[in-house]
């Protein structure tokens, strides 16, 4: 989804940080930090740890992760959950683990609720937007009211929004325009479903 829609929410682009793949390309310490910060029960703690040496904990095992050589089988996984179960099994010489604490974490970023609903409704939108009268509409225009659209229902309730006087005699216009078209039998088919 994050390489398909240039989203600008932080929490997708910090989620990232979860993917193997991009390990040591992209990946920075601050988006684990903000993600702790966001959702600060990610944070495995032991008994009687503070938060500022549980954070330096992880962020030494996100390091050696960055720098360390990961064993071939854990890139083959395809999925995201089954790699960072392969890195829990990495083992310290002394038989502890390697990055118990980082991948305890990276697995609480996958459970994250994440959807791609907003994508969704635009597509929805524009399909809904393909009906008879579509044809006179160009591609520009449907993005331009999708695009209003997306931004009125972000910037509070439709009634209180206030539009200039060019604005709506462009409207009035376009409405003008279209209902010249019309039969009267058409023109009610389009708007007794909005009372």
């Amino acid at each position: 989804m994050i390489l398909k829609f240039s989203l600008k929410c932080e929490l997708l682009k910090s989620a990232e940080v979860a993917r193997l793949a991009t390990s040591g390309e992209h990946t920075k310490f601050s988006d684990v930090r903000y993600l702790i910060i966001r959702f600060p029960v990610l944070l495995p703690l032991q008994e009687g740890q503070d938060v500022n040496s549980a954070l330096d904990d992880i962020q030494a095992e996100f390091t050696r992760l960055q720098l360390e050589e990961l064993p071939a089988e854990v890139p083959k996984e395809q999925h995201i959950d089954k790699q960072w179960q392969a890195v829990a099994g990495l083992r310290e010489v002394d038989g502890s683990f390697k990055y118990s604490r980082l991948q305890k974490f990276m697995l609480g970023v996958l459970t994250l609720l994440h959807s791609n609903t907003e994508c969704e409704k635009v597509l929805s939108k524009v399909k809904k937007a393909h009906t008879q009268f579509r044809a006179s509409m160009s591609k520009k225009t449907v993005e331009q009211l999708l695009v209003a659209r997306c931004a009125w229902s972000h910037s509070g309730k439709c009634h209180e929004q206030v539009f200039d006087k060019d604005f709506l005699r462009k409207v009035k216009a376009a409405m003008t325009s279209m209902l010249a078209h019309l039969s009267t039998s058409e023109i009610r088919e389009l708007f007794v479903p909005l009372l």
